[in-house]
């Protein structure tokens, strides 16, 4: 206190009889005061809250041949904390609402942290998913339609691990190495991937269509690989194409499975959905037209190249009332070859 007292003196401005400005120089002084009462390594930290609620009405054939199924569907839930602790240094914690026999159930889907190595190769660690398709790991929420494509939902998983990424000039590339199929035992699941922005600065890997009428042209291939060490025969490739530009917005994607995803192959991890797919190679086709400021109408063509020769034709209708973070979706799906049968869904969407 005594050497507080000593400088506070020369802190305070000189006052002349009938000067008006006391009260504001004493309000600089409480704010210089507080300036050196601060530490010199504290960092201003940021965080943030959010997510989305998503429910959907749905009419749907049972593949069984007995009647319609139909009723009120809640989920996706999302909700998530990210924000910085330090310059550069961030987290993400998000939870995901799910149903399991009938019930409610609310479980931590990702969890990580990332940093920077150099200026332009960043560090994450944690759990999150596998950087190998754009329909896998774009935002939920900003989905073209109510669900994701067949090729999406496989590799929508997540798996704890370390992923490396940059970017050079127009390359985005990624290499990561997971858990995979045993767990945190011996082997891995490594994946990688290139992202070139043929025109543009490139299309944005969270967001899919609503681009809105007047889009700058901005166009990205990719192409990805994912080895699960646990099987012989566990290499898998992909190809993508997407894009926007005016009123269009279009992905494109093919994926080519190794001998050893036979059924049962994966126990867990972020490739246990492909069990199943050994020596297939199947593609989809998506293009999407923003007939004005607030509504879009989108088209998907798929085939999953199984026994079957099954394919699914996706038509969806959108009207945006606020973005992807208020919209409605009017979704229907046909399955043709197994499991054939039509799907009909009115979503809501609500993001905060």
């Amino acid at each position: 206190m005594i050497v507080l007292a000593s400088f506070l003196p020369a802190l305070v401005p000189a006052q002349t009889a009938g000067s008006g400005d006391a009260p504001e120089d004493w309000l600089r002084l409480d704010r210089e005061i507080a300036l050196l009462a601060q530490k010199p390594d504290s960092q201003p930290e940021e965080s943030r809250i959010g997510g989305f609620i998503r429910t959907r009405y749905e009419i749907a054939d049972d593949p069984s041949g007995g009647d319609d199924v139909s009723g009120v569907v809640l989920g996706p839930v999302w909700l998530e904390f990210n924000g910085n602790v330090a310059e550069d240094v961030r987290y993400l914690l998000g939870f995901g609402f799910r149903e399991e026999d009938g019930e409610p159930v609310l479980g931590v889907r990702d969890a990580r942290v990332s940093f920077p190595l150099t200026e332009s190769v960043r560090s994450t660690v944690g759990q999150f998913r596998v950087p190998f398709l754009y329909s896998a790991t774009s935002a939920r929420s900003k989905g073209l339609f109510l669900e994701r494509s067949s090729q999406g939902a496989i590799w929508n998983r997540r798996d704890q691990g370390w992923m490396l990424d940059g970017r050079v000039g127009r390359l985005r590339w990624f290499a990561s190495a997971f858990n995979g199929g045993d767990g945190a035992r011996e082997e891995f699941l490594l994946a990688g991937k290139l992202a070139w922005a043929l025109l543009g600065p490139g299309i944005d890997l969270k967001q899919e269509g609503g681009y809105g009428v007047d889009s700058p042209t901005r166009v990205t291939t990719a192409v990805g690989v994912v080895d699960e060490g646990t099987i012989e025969g566990g290499t898998v490739l992909a190809a993508e194409l997407e894009g926007a530009s005016g009123r269009f917005f279009f992905h494109g994607e093919i994926v080519d499975y190794g001998e050893g995803f036979v059924p049962k192959a994966v126990r867990q991890g972020a490739a246990k959905n492909a069990s199943g797919r050994a020596d297939t190679t199947p593609y989809g086709a998506t293009l999407a037209c923003m007939l004005s400021e607030r509504c879009e109408v989108a088209a998907r063509y798929e085939g999953l190249d199984d026994a079957n020769d099954s394919h699914k034709t996706w038509l969806g209708l959108n009207w945006y009332v606020r973005g992807h973070k208020c919209k409605w979706q009017l979704d229907w799906i046909r399955t043709e070859g197994a499991d054939e049968g039509d799907v009909l869904q009115l979503g809501l969407t609500v993001g905060f």
